[in-house]
């Protein structure tokens, strides 16, 4: 069996076109409009295999790679192990199944499953101030009639044979005796007879979005924001930060840092400079007699020493001095007198 001919969509056929082959057929063959035809019931069945390896991307990409032999005739993909011999599952989940984690493992992966994680680039400024970032997301969401359950409303699912509803099955062979998980049901305990008409059996929908993220004031690069909710099917939405440089100004914990050049002259006599915060320009005074590399400090200019605080760290000047290449012979023999009667 093809695939891509089961569901008659093309080989590089898109997620959307895939999608609607697959409803199409799903309402023509479902079991509900074609009573006691067994022919329509096995190509409902084949339709929703095709379905769920075309439908992921990285179970497409396997099947376009190895063929249908990657496959266990249910849209799962094939573990090859040294215990296949045996029927049992991935070498590396034998010890947890030896002590019955297989279900466990399984509801673990799902809630691993349901966070989304994305990455936002912020400056220093909104670092400082907070901002709103917008993402495009895409996500699955449950379907509201039958709230991800798979179950046509008014109906109940049937408790699997092999496993009895425990979602494990015990395994023997010699000594050994392994519990696995159930690969009728899957670990859920129960099998779907009645699918939701809505969802096909599928129990949830990709959807994509615009979503706008608060970024805090105070917040640090690398940190995590998790957003309840803003996942796959209820799941978080994880949101790690980056931050890129702001013309030269450097982070030291709560302090920025920047380096600002002034003449000689100024240096000497003493002044005032401009420089350019994240609050707007400041006058900062500047001492006579300042020596290159001393450090001018405007307190509070920094950032935020916690999410939401008022505290903030210092914005820091280090002060480079320049001295004029082409001075005329007046201005030298004026300079000379200056350095004579300081001796």
């Amino acid at each position: 069996m093809d695939y891509y001919q089961t569901l008659g969509v093309a080989t590089n056929a898109s997620g959307p076109e895939i999608k609607k082959a697959y409803r199409r057929l799903a309402k023509k063959l479902h079991p509900d409009r074609n009573p006691d035809n067994k022919e329509a019931e096995a190509r409902f069945k084949q339709i929703g295999e095709a379905y769920n390896v075309l439908s992921d991307p990285e179970k497409r990409q396997v099947y376009d790679q190895y063929g249908k032999s990657a496959f266990d005739g249910s849209g799962n993909t094939r573990q090859q192990n040294p215990f296949d011999g045996f029927g049992f599952g991935d070498f590396g989940d034998i010890f947890s199944d030896l002590f019955g984690g297989g279900h466990q493992r399984h509801q673990s992966r799902q809630q691993q499953n349901r966070h989304i994680s994305v990455k936002v680039l912020v400056t220093l400024n909104e670092l400082i101030h907070g901002t709103t970032k917008e993402v495009t997301l895409t996500r699955h969401e449950l379907y509201q009639k039958c709230s991800g359950s798979c179950i046509e409303p008014g109906t109940k699912p049937d408790t699997c044979p092999d496993c009895r509803g425990t979602g494990n099955i015990n395994l023997s062979r010699g000594f050994m005796s392994i519990t696995q998980t159930c690969p009728t049901c899957r670990g859920a305990g129960h099998i779907i007879k009645t699918p939701c008409t809505q969802c096909h059996g599928q129990g949830k929908e990709v959807k994509t979005e615009n979503v706008n993220i608060e970024i805090p004031l105070g917040i640090r690069p690398g940190q995590m924001l998790q957003i309840p909710g803003g996942g796959n099917e209820g799941g978080d939405l994880l949101v790690s930060l980056e931050s890129y440089g702001h013309d030269g100004i450097q982070l030291s914990g709560c302090d920025l840092i920047t380096n600002q050049t002034v003449s000689c002259f100024l240096a000497c006599t003493g002044g005032t400079i401009e420089v350019k915060t994240f609050d707007g320009t400041k006058k900062v005074v500047v001492p006579a007699g300042i020596q290159p590399g001393a450090k001018l400090r405007l307190s509070r200019h920094g950032l935020p020493m916690g999410i939401n605080s008022k505290d903030r760290g210092n914005f820091i000047v280090v002060v480079g001095i320049s001295i004029p290449k082409n001075l005329n012979q007046e201005q030298i023999k004026k300079l000379k007198k200056i350095q004579e009667s300081l001796n």
